[in-house]
């Protein structure tokens, strides 16, 4: 019986590679979405005028990725916060820890070739995939999300 497990368990892993990205995309890919680190404190007060990876479906939520690996976030009836980012195989891993559930999210390149984005994450449903718009920084207010708690790393 181990030895069957064991196959099967190789077998399982053997068939994924483990990466959340279907497209790998180099770093350089990433890096139009990232501001530079001294925006960093003032994020929450000033996200208009940064470069913002943002959703309007589902769930309503903006990031905004920094040069030192942290990001603040803000999502509609969830509040806001902060986190850190790295670059794995392809794709960006977003985590931020909250009281509730920690944030873990994906930022994959949809497609082979092009600019299309989405962020991947496991919530209480399930699997999700959110199609996200890259927004460059902008002088043009953003309508103001829901604040149900925050939470940071």
């Amino acid at each position: 019986m181990k030895s069957i497990l064991g196959i099967l368990l190789l077998v399982v892993v053997g068939c994924s590679d483990g990466s959340p990205a279907k497209h790998k995309r180099g770093p350089e890919f990433f890096t139009r979405f990232v501001n530079p680190a001294k925006d960093y404190d003032q994020a929450g007060q000033k996200l208009n005028e940064l470069n913002l990876l943002v959703s309007n479906q589902k769930y309503k939520m903006r990031y905004a990725l920094f040069d030192n690996g942290k990001f603040y976030y803000e999502v509609d009836n969830l509040g806001h916060g902060n986190g850190k980012w790295s670059y794995h195989e392809g794709a960006l891993n977003l985590f931020a820890n909250r009281t509730m559930f920690d944030l873990d999210l994906n930022l994959v390149a949809t497609e082979a070739e092009g600019d299309a984005i989405s962020m991947q994450f496991l919530d209480r449903f399930g699997n999700n995939t959110v199609q996200i718009q890259f927004r460059p920084a902008s002088v043009k207010p953003l309508r103001r999300f829901s604040s149900h708690g925050s939470g940071s790393l």
